[in-house]
């Protein structure tokens, strides 16, 4: 069992690696803006348009789909993450 552990460590990595780079936002698409919870939605929206992003929706208050203006694509202030939204649906 001790000699499988490599081998899990390096598919961990792997699939860690390839979910970075599927989720990472491409230049001129969509982004899913995650904020913490508690955040408003009229919060959330007001920060996204300071980074220079322009709202599309709030599925939830606390998210929000952007269409990026310009690249690269910055970070609003006190947003968790921001994510490509087509490398969210997966494979449809």
């Amino acid at each position: 069992m001790r000699d499988l552990f490599p081998a899990i460590a390096v598919g961990l990595l792997g699939t860690i690696a390839l979910f970075g780079t599927i989720l990472a936002p491409k230049p001129g698409g969509t982004v899913i803006v995650v904020f913490p919870a508690g955040t408003t939605a009229e919060d959330a929206m007001l920060r996204v348009i300071d980074a220079g992003l322009r709202p599309i929706a709030t599925p939830i208050p606390s998210m929000v789909l952007a269409g990026p203006d310009g690249w690269p694509v910055r970070r609003p202030a006190g947003a968790w993450t921001v994510l490509d939204a087509m490398g969210l649906r997966g494979c449809t």
